[in-house]
């Protein structure tokens, strides 16, 4: 028996009522984009799941037990893909220093400090004095036990960058109380004449500041 055919204009509703791939949709949506403009898709697409991840380890720390480690692991899972989406920003335009600096991040997050630290540096060495990476580098320092390394990236972004060198303070403190709970491997005398340290610049950058109100008339 002869098969009949369908009438184009069935056909071509058909066609359009077809899902679509979401790999070959984000193929189509790439078509005629730049490199640049490629990697800056991709990288917003990472600060979204940087952000969400973010979220999820702020929930975290207000729950305990199973119900905490549920919510890491989903943060884990989106540094994950944060990380994939500013590979693949990388991949398309090399040169963006924002890019490495954030995979840096992505990386510290996931426990890889020895990336991180490459990634760091690679940002560092297209955009040098980058206050980002500088000071999620001094904390990628700390989690190594870098500590000398890190007091440098802080009187750095402190004639820098303030905002940077008051964010790594504020790492460096909540450093000296998890060391304090946990040493890891460290020793009590070097997390105490860390915390002294911390200590005494934190005080040295309260006056400086106070001294800055006075003189611009405050």
């Amino acid at each position: 028996m002869r098969s009949r055919s369908l009438p184009l204009a069935v056909l071509a509703l058909a066609a359009w009522l077809t899902p679509t791939p979401l790999s070959a949709a984000g193929s189509t949506a790439e078509e005629g984009m730049t490199p640049e403009e490629k990697a800056e898709e991709a990288f917003h697409r990472a600060v979204r799941y940087r952000d969400e991840a973010a979220e999820l380890e702020a929930e975290a720390a207000t729950l305990e037990g199973a119900a905490a480690e549920k919510k890491l692991e989903k943060a884990a899972k989106a540094h994950e893909r944060a990380a994939r989406s500013l590979r693949a920003a990388i991949g398309h335009d090399p040169s963006m220093h924002q890019a490495h600096s954030d995979l840096g991040f992505a990386l510290r997050k996931l426990g890889d400090y020895e990336g991180a630290l490459a990634s760091y540096d690679r940002a560092l060495e297209l955009s040098p004095g980058y206050p980002e990476a500088i000071e999620y580098r001094a904390e990628a320092y700390l989690g190594l036990g870098r500590l000398e390394d890190a007091k440098a990236a802080y009187m750095e972004l402190l004639r820098t960058d303030r905002p940077s060198a008051d964010e790594l303070m504020t790492a460096m403190k909540r450093w000296v109380e998890q060391r304090r709970a946990d040493a890891q491997g460290l020793d009590a005398a070097t997390v105490e004449d860390f915390a002294l340290w911390v200590e005494e610049r934190e005080r040295a950058a309260a006056q400086t500041a106070d001294l800055g109100a006075v003189a611009s008339g405050w």
